[in-house]
């Protein structure tokens, strides 16, 4: 996929949503533990959308959500973004835990 393309993509994406979304990186077998089993416990909760950035073929796209985001964290798990698109919260391996998603909730 063209780096245009896949620039053109997340800007429909994010222009399209309204809610939270949860930006997830490559994450290790117990973060991403955390993140199914919290994402389970609130199915109900509709307002957060979750997107997987693969930042190994998709180098582009990453490269420019750490460029838009200001570079929020060398090596991101999780990027929380609000409904203005701002980073309310992010985190990598054992950071991400219930506790914290909770907070930001």
């Amino acid at each position: 996929m063209s780096r245009r393309k896949e620039l053109n993509i997340l800007s429909m994406i994010l222009s399209l949503l309204y809610t939270n979304i949860v930006l997830i990186y490559h994450l290790t077998h117990a973060a991403e533990t955390v993140i199914n089993d919290w994402r389970k416990m609130h199915s109900d909760y509709n307002q957060i959308k979750f997107l997987k950035v693969n930042a190994i073929f998709s180098k582009s796209l990453s490269t420019r959500i750490a460029k838009d985001l200001k570079n929020v964290h060398e090596s991101p798990k999780i990027i929380w973004l609000d409904g203005e698109l701002k980073v309310k919260f992010h985190a990598s391996h054992y950071d991400i835990n219930e506790e914290e998603l909770n907070k930001h909730l």
